[in-house]
């Protein structure tokens, strides 16, 4: 009998290292990668899960390091990529902290969308993807009937609802201070 995955859980165990590993320590290249994951990995198997991910859309170059006069790209995840790792696990303090201490000109479309989602993830992991599609579609909709009626089926659940306003509120005391 198959199992069904959810979406989101759906990357080969490689890959899921690999996010998880991005989300931890940061911008890395795939040599660093592969001494920084649990259990080490291969140069090669390692070189080729960079690759789809980066086709995913998971990753991206996130500048380069110079290692005895040469160059070699560093990646680390994209905003879609840091869904997959919060799905998957990753702590979502440890992103925040790569995201506006580690990274200043680290700057994606939906700052604000990925902030809520990191402190959602602090409560509970579920529907996460589904979350960020709803919230991507509303902060890029101008259906005002659309975004009642989100905001009415957030404000419906407990939990979300809970996240929601205080991760807002916090966002609001931040305005002009990030990035």
């Amino acid at each position: 009998m198959s199992k069904i995955r959810k979406k989101g859980n759906n990357l080969p165990p490689l890959q899921k290292r690999i996010i998880l590993c991005l989300a931890e320590h940061g911008p890395q290249t795939i040599n660093e990668t592969v001494n920084n994951m649990k259990p080490k990995g291969h140069y090669k198997p390692t070189w080729i899960a960079f690759k789809s991910l980066k086709a995913k859309g998971l990753i991206q170059k996130q500048g380069s390091k110079t290692y005895l006069g040469r160059k070699y790209p560093q990646f680390w995840l994209t905003e879609k990529g840091i869904v997959s790792a919060l799905v998957n696990g990753a702590n979502p303090r440890t992103l925040q902290s790569i995201m506006y201490e580690k990274l200043p000109a680290f700057s994606i479309e939906n700052n604000d969308i990925i902030d809520f989602l990191c402190e959602y993830a602090l409560t509970s992991k579920e529907n996460l993807y589904e979350i960020y599609t709803v919230l991507k579609v509303l902060k890029k909709s101008n259906n005002r009937a659309l975004a009642k009626e989100i905001y009415r089926i957030i404000m419906n659940n407990e939990t979300v609802r809970k996240v929601f306003e205080e991760s807002f509120s916090f966002l609001k005391r931040l305005e002009g201070v990030k990035p």
